[in-house]
């Protein structure tokens, strides 16, 4: 696989957010490839599943898959590892709050 020369910077923006509340829901950051613009992009989601299994379910295609799962290479545990399981409000606030920063820094990226 090729450097994807945003994760860096992609890293250090999801370092600045952390878990305020506890609960059950996760955040988790996937790889996207095959983008029309660009060739990587990052997904951002948020579930109450395990994220392995979740993963399983967009890659399955069901349903449940988002619209890009075709693209989604694979978890990037670094960008959301040192999330603790929060509660809902708090995990849509921060996948909303990450699709705007990485955005805001040039990153395409899908979720939400």
């Amino acid at each position: 696989m090729e450097p994807i020369p945003f994760l860096p910077q992609a890293h250090e923006i999801t370092q600045w957010y952390g878990s305020r509340t506890v609960g059950t829901f996760n955040v988790y950051v996937i790889l996207l490839e095959g983008l029309p613009n660009n060739r990587y992009g990052l997904y951002v989601g948020q579930t109450w599943h395990p994220v392995a299994h979740r993963f399983e379910q967009h890659q399955s295609g069901g349903r449940l898959a988002a619209r890009c799962h075709r693209k989604m290479k694979q978890l990037l545990p670094s960008l959301y590892g040192h999330f603790t399981p929060m509660s809902k409000e708090e995990s849509l606030d921060l996948e909303k709050s990450l699709i705007i920063q990485f955005e805001s820094a040039g990153i395409e990226t899908k979720g939400g």
